[in-house]
């Protein structure tokens, strides 16, 4: 189909000033900050006159409330009261944490991770082992778009501590 010239020029006047003003939309949004991200950092509990010392890797089971029932139920684990979470523990297959909508975050060799997840969620650490990952411990919290979230392991509990 073919336009006279002149509708294609006025038909250019009448776009350009809304694929302009699309083009300044399209580069404030690109301009604004990228994902939410909270660095973090697993210890072991400090022992009398030594300071904790970085878990060796590992991974995070990030969950909501009703994912965390659906994971600890598919290890035969009874959700606990939020109390006594930090105490948790049993043998569980990380694959279930991905099936109960949760997201795995891997803990690296310096017992450094990374969250993009913002909210109130429960953490849990799963230690791995060749058959099975072992739990240990869970903690729920409001987790923000930045700072520093400290885990700590202690004997048989879990801790956390948001920091600036």
């Amino acid at each position: 189909m073919t336009f006279p010239p002149t509708s294609l020029t006025a038909l250019r006047g009448r776009l350009a000033p809304g694929l302009a003003a699309g083009a300044v939309l399209l580069l404030t949004v690109g301009a604004c900050g990228g994902p939410d991200t909270l660095q973090g950092t697993v210890v072991s509990a400090a022992a009398a006159g030594k300071a904790g010392t970085p878990l060796d890797g590992g991974r995070l089971a990030v969950l909501d409330d009703g994912g965390l029932r659906d994971f600890l139920g598919a290890a035969g684990i009874d959700t606990p009261p939020q109390a006594e979470l930090a105490y948790l523990g049993g043998r569980v297959r990380h694959d279930d944490v991905t099936r109960a909508g949760g997201s795995l975050v891997t803990i690296d060799d310096k017992g450094e991770f990374t969250l993009t997840t913002t909210g109130r969620r429960t953490i849990c650490l799963l230690l791995e082992t060749p058959q099975v990952d072992v739990l240990r411990g869970c903690v729920a919290l409001e987790l923000p778009a930045s700072g520093h979230l400290r885990i700590t392991v202690a004997k048989d509990e879990l801790k956390a501590a948001l920091e600036d």
